[in-house]
């Protein structure tokens, strides 16, 4: 995605309207009880609201994933459903509001006290930090460690995955900053477009102006990392918690289990929740088994929120769009052509002769597997014997003595 665009950039907050649902509606999990209604629900009613919403404490929420995260890594996702996901154990400078459809499209501060101060015609961008966040091991987060976060996204090679607004956006330098792990001892804090004049300010210089700027900072990338804990690649094994929920165990693409951080502090992230006692996500599932587990109250959330297969879609009605995805529509015209498909269409119905029709309707009686008698039978017979020697197709108006010419064929109408 360009970020040099301001049309695509938008995108950032694509995935917004989706955030809000695992961390305004963790409720009670699929142990221990709920505390929500169990009213049933219209069709797609979770995009727009709150589906059996709840505010009790204890159980676990279990997800499936039929595959495995990109990375937990908040340097190194792309993933829509891990940037959602990593806001249970991260704080990013600015976040998705917290609720579903468009209000959650709207970024809000989470880490800063505030959106982006704007100075210097658009190039400079002030973020204040709240004061008393913590990490999980107890030290407090300063303005240094985000600035770290953001330096560790400049060395693609050992973060590829993850998107690369900073190193676009932010004011280059030379040499090319290469990262915090080359020459560690020059370039540990040496980005100079980021500037850190105190232990709650961060400071951007952009190399042109980026109006959505807060957009690029509510990514995961700006969750602040303590340079100290830093593993580098192995660092998604146990990201530093800043969020309500920090890693227990992570067995990796296999099983990672979150539990309350109990260095977090709900004042300070009030777009999060700490209900669940045990957050687990059980990774390389069979999708069918998702879908099963789901229906029989096994599990509580599909990961990935792709919709279940088409096992356990059975007998239900599909929409279009989901009959063309299964192969099952011979045409699919959409709003651009529509008018010219509808035309064509129109006129392919108008050329046929009634007696193809009356052919093609033949053939429908000779149902089953197809057999050397139905070749004869019903193709050979109908077409050539019958159809290419009636008026319609020979006679001196028909199609075959038409052909060619650029003349319509004049046809009986009546049906035999």
């Amino acid at each position: 995605m360009s970020t040099r665009k301001r049309t695509r950039s938008i995108g950032l907050a694509a995935f917004g309207s989706a955030a809000a649902l695992v961390l305004a509606a963790c409720g009670g999990g699929s142990s221990g009880g709920g505390g929500g209604s169990s009213s049933p629900a219209g069709f797609s009613a979770a995009v727009t609201s709150i589906v059996n919403p709840s505010t009790h404490k204890g159980g676990t929420l279990s997800f499936g994933l039929s595959s495995t995260p990109d990375s937990t890594d908040p340097a190194n996702t792309y993933y829509a459903w891990m940037w959602n996901f990593s806001r249970l154990y991260t704080m990013p400078l600015m976040t998705y509001k917290s609720c579903p459809g468009q209000c959650g499209l709207h970024v809000v501060p989470d880490l800063a006290t505030g959106p982006g101060i704007v100075s210097d015609h658009g190039l400079t961008w002030t973020y204040h930090l709240q004061p008393n966040v913590k990490f999980e091991d107890g030290t407090t987060v300063t303005s240094a460690d985000v600035k770290y976060a953001v330096e560790r996204t400049f060395d693609r090679t050992l973060f590829p995955l993850g998107p690369s607004y900073y190193t676009l956006l932010l004011a280059p330098q030379k040499p090319a900053y290469p990262g915090p792990y080359k020459d560690r001892s020059k370039n540990l804090m040496g980005l100079k477009a980021v500037q850190t004049p105190n232990p709650t300010t961060i400071v951007f210089h952009l190399a042109h102006p980026f109006a959505d700027f807060n957009y690029v900072a509510a990514i995961p990338q700006s969750a602040p990392v303590p340079p100290s804990k830093d593993t580098g690649a192995n660092y998604q094994l146990h990201p530093m918690s800043t969020g309500p929920y920090k890693f227990q165990s992570y067995q990796l693409n296999k099983q990672l289990t979150l539990v309350p951080n109990t260095e977090w502090n709900p004042s300070t992230d009030p777009n999060a929740k700490q209900l669940p006692s045990k957050i687990t996500v059980t990774m390389n599932m069979n999708a069918n088994d998702i879908d099963n587990r789901l229906l029989a109250g096994d599990l509580t959330v599909d990961a990935a929120g792709t919709g279940v297969q088409a096992a356990a879609r059975a007998g239900e009605p599909l929409l279009a769009a989901e009959a063309a995805a299964l192969g099952l529509a011979t045409l699919t015209p959409d709003e651009l052509d529509w008018d010219d498909e509808v035309r064509v269409a129109l006129e392919e119905r108008a050329s046929f002769s009634p007696d193809a029709l009356t052919g093609m309707e033949a053939n429908y009686r000779f149902v089953g597997p197809e057999t050397m008698e139905t070749k004869i039978f019903a193709r050979l017979t109908t077409w050539q014997n019958w159809i290419f020697m009636r008026p319609n197709a020979a006679g001196p108006e028909g199609a075959l003595r038409r052909y060619g010419t650029g003349q319509r064929p004049a046809f009986d109408r009546r049906r035999v």
